[in-house]
């Protein structure tokens, strides 16, 4: 859903939100998928057909509206299922991909009278491949829903606005050293697989530097959404830098001690 005009939120900022007249459903983690003239076309362009001929034949049969929506596929790994952007990319896994609409483009109707358009057509298709939105009534359940299915996060859709919210993961990791680059450059992480993360701004490069000429380890707090079979942070994003006190024990925040 990255090409959608959708904005980022934090769980806080949605809980202290007015969601009255609002819609909050579980994000899918695939990828977008339009439907438009009796094709499946990619974000960037590219004709599908061949690749989700099962999804195709559905859709057409069942005279459903162009939309869009997102292409995701559900896995069972070591017991476990696995929906990510990973799982729907594997050629292995195109005939068990699954089809979620999002809206229709024709915008004649209102926004919730689209999502029942789309509701009752899904629901009179029965097609364990063309799935509807999973919603909910508040954003505590939906919160709930979420840690507890390990989904990818939430999509809530407010006076014609789009906001996202995704469940990501934690790490406190020992940074073993900074590369340049162009810009920012990024920190690698002193774990077994050698993350990296990007070096986020130039203050932070600024504390790494200081804190190893003064002969300190210096460790990162970073989020990621998920690890790969690689075991490779997916998307990891630096949060804070600082002391191993600083990041892995208790005391006082990072910056107020860079007075000197």
């Amino acid at each position: 859903m990255s090409d959608l005009d959708i904005k980022p939120i934090g769980i806080e900022e949605l809980k202290k939100m007015d969601l009255s007249n609002s819609e909050i459903s579980e994000k899918k983690d695939g990828t977008l998928l339009y439907y438009i003239d009796g094709n499946l076309i990619s974000s960037r362009n590219i004709i599908r057909d061949d690749r989700y001929p099962h999804i195709l034949k559905i859709l057409k049969e069942n005279n459903f509206p162009d939309c869009f929506g997102e292409l995701y596929a559900e896995i069972e790994k070591d017991g476990k299922i696995e929906c990510n952007v990973f799982t729907i990319s594997r050629s292995e896994n195109f005939s068990k991909a699954k089809f979620m609409p999002i809206d229709m483009f024709d915008k004649t109707e209102s926004y919730f009278k689209r999502q029942e358009i789309l509701r009752n057509k899904i629901k009179e298709i029965n097609s364990e491949f063309i799935t509807p939105k999973i919603l909910f009534s508040d954003i505590d359940s939906a919160y709930k829903y979420v840690l507890e299915n390990k989904s990818e996060g939430l999509v809530i859709v407010k006076n014609g606005k789009m906001y996202k919210w995704k469940l990501l993961q934690e790490a406190k990791v020992k940074i073993k050293s900074h590369e340049a680059g162009k810009e920012k450059g990024c920190f690698i992480l002193d774990d077994k697989e050698n993350n990296r993360v990007s070096g986020t701004s130039m203050e932070f490069i600024k504390v790494f530097e200081f804190l190893k000429n003064k002969g300190e380890d210096v460790y990162a707090e970073v989020e990621y959404q998920f690890k790969t079979d690689e075991g490779k942070m997916f998307q990891p994003r630096l949060r804070r830098i600082g002391t191993k006190q600083e990041i892995l024990g208790e005391g006082s925040d990072f910056n107020e001690k860079r007075d000197n």
